[in-house]
């Protein structure tokens, strides 16, 4: 698996370890993530990828154009992993 747009990641290190995110973006050094809550579509948070874990699961572009759309998708692949 590789990092992508669209790709659902969970943190493995910082505050927000074992949080689950999507990925919006990246660079040479850093991913962008979102989690509609705490780190929003507007403002991305930047992480090592060193410290997140990719996961089998895609977002849609339109699971991830709006804060409330992304939360209840995460919530359900959060649901999914916790049983």
């Amino acid at each position: 698996m590789e990092i992508e747009v669209g790709r659902v990641v969970r943190s493995k290190a910082g505050h927000d370890s074992n949080d689950i995110f999507a990925v919006v973006g990246s660079d040479e050094n850093h991913v962008f993530i979102i989690d509609g809550k705490e780190r929003r579509v507007e403002k991305p948070k930047r992480k090592n990828p060193k410290h997140i874990e990719l996961t089998s699961y895609m977002l849609s572009p339109e699971e991830m154009a709006a804060n409330g759309r992304l939360k209840k998708a995460l919530g359900r692949i959060r649901a999914e992993a916790d049983k």
